[in-house]
């Protein structure tokens, strides 16, 4: 494997290791904050960007999604 080749592998994988951290340490904040909280939004990760989806019942619930990610 040519040297080149090994470093771009070896950064995709760093990349997603970092993202399933981040998806994991989000998902954790909002079940500890609001168990509900964590069942009804579901989070994703891509190239260390966050991606929050799913239905809440209040303003307040998305605005605790929305700032538990961002921290």
């Amino acid at each position: 494997m040519k040297l080149q080749s090994f470093e771009h592998y070896s950064h995709q994988l760093e990349m997603a290791a970092h993202d399933a951290w981040l998806t994991a340490r989000v998902k954790s904040a909002m079940a500890l904050a609001d168990p509900g909280l964590g069942l009804q939004v579901h989070v994703k990760t891509l190239a260390g960007t966050v991606i929050l989806s799913g239905r809440v019942n209040t303003h307040k619930q998305c605005e605790q999604a929305v700032a538990l990610a961002r921290t």
